[in-house]
């Protein structure tokens, strides 16, 4: 029995594997049961610029939102028509690399996301790539390598997902 059950779990886990997607710096949803598929498009991060604080002599960082653009594209026919295959957009999940194992480590993040894309269509969306109180002075003139997940879904409820790979968020220096 034991034998059984440990052939199952490597099944399993090499199954997962096999969902795990492919390191694109675009990627189609996750999910085959939605009629749409969500992809991202151009993702614009500004720099984080940093200057010293006149009446505190402390650096003090300016964010400027980012904006991805996300694309929704129909699997079949059928799926060109709003608002039945619309998907609203629900939250971005961000992990950060440093450029420098001295940073101190940003926790993931999840950020909402407003707005729906439009079936066959596409919407730009704001959100901040970091947040303002993740900004300590240790950061000060280094990169962040992003990991980013957006996540939506259809009308109907069905989850979909899409990465936005290779992006790097960059930290002004004060000086």
């Amino acid at each position: 029995m034991r034998h059984q059950l440990r052939i199952l779990s490597v099944l399993l886990a090499a199954a997962a594997l096999l969902q795990l997607p492919a390191c694109n710096s675009t990627q189609l949803d996750d999910g085959d049961s939605a009629d749409v598929v969500l992809e991202t498009g151009t993702i614009t991060i500004p720099p984080i610029q940093g200057q010293i604080d006149q009446l505190t002599g402390v650096c003090t960082f300016t964010v400027t939102d980012a904006t991805a653009q996300l694309f929704n594209k129909p699997k079949n026919e059928f799926a060109v028509t709003s608002p039945f295959n619309d998907i609203r957009n629900l939250y971005l999940q961000v992990a950060y690399t440093w450029d420098d194992a001295l940073v101190a480590p940003t926790p993931d993040r999840v950020i909402l996301l407003p707005g729906t894309v439009p079936a066959n269509g596409s919407f730009t969306t704001q959100f901040s790539a970091i947040l303002l109180g993740d900004l300590t002075p240790d950061k000060e003139g280094h990169t962040a390598n992003l990991y980013m997940r957006f996540h939506g879904e259809t009308v109907d409820g069905t989850p979909v997902s899409a990465l936005g790979l290779g992006r790097t968020l960059s930290i002004g220096s004060c000086q």
